[in-house]
């Protein structure tokens, strides 16, 4: 059985590595339900922004699970406000400590791939991992980004798609993911 969910996520992983164009001083954090909204809505404080040349995104899933259920893969693509770049490899799969594990997802294995901006379409990461024993909601990633000038605010990042199953691979619906931001 573990060899099954090792193949789906060695699959998960070339589809997100092969997909192609389709981003300590003073801190600023902000928290923002993103993707469905949550059902009681939480106000984003308006923040200035600070100079820095880190924006941590921190990304959260929430919302009841069924019982006795778990999570097994996430598959998400965020959106990033312009300006906003993630340290890759010439193929888009991002660098050492650009995506970091945490929270529940401590333990599980991931892939992530930075898509530059191109046209419309603004700059992106997208990220899978799984999880052969499953985890709660909860806090799931960090991602360290780069930027220049004034710190990005937590409205120009977003949750584009999410893809959330359990550890058999069913797919689990009416979870959304939140992001948190602080600038350094």
């Amino acid at each position: 059985m573990n060899e099954k969910k090792i193949a789906v996520f060695a699959v998960m992983a070339a589809t997100v590595l092969a997909m192609g164009g389709c981003a300590a001083g003073g801190k600023a954090t902000q928290v923002q339900p993103a993707v469905a909204a949550a059902p009681a809505a939480v106000a984003v404080p308006a923040t200035t922004a600070v100079k820095g040349t880190t924006a941590v995104v921190t990304v959260s899933i929430q919302g009841a699970m069924p019982p006795g259920n778990a999570i097994g893969t996430v598959d998400m693509t965020l959106h990033l406000p312009p300006g906003v770049t993630a340290e890759a490899s010439e193929t888009g799969a991002v660098a050492p400590g650009v995506m970091v594990l945490s929270g529940n997802a401590q333990g599980s294995l991931a892939v992530g791939r930075f898509i530059p901006a191109a046209g419309s379409s603004p700059p992106q990461l997208r990220a899978a991992l799984v999880n052969v024993t499953g985890f709660g909601t909860g806090e799931i990633a960090t991602f360290n980004l780069g930027f220049a000038g004034d710190a990005p605010l937590l409205p120009g990042f977003s949750v584009a798609r999410l893809g959330v199953t359990d550890p058999r691979g069913h797919t689990i619906n009416n979870l959304t993911a939140t992001l948190a931001l602080q600038v350094k």
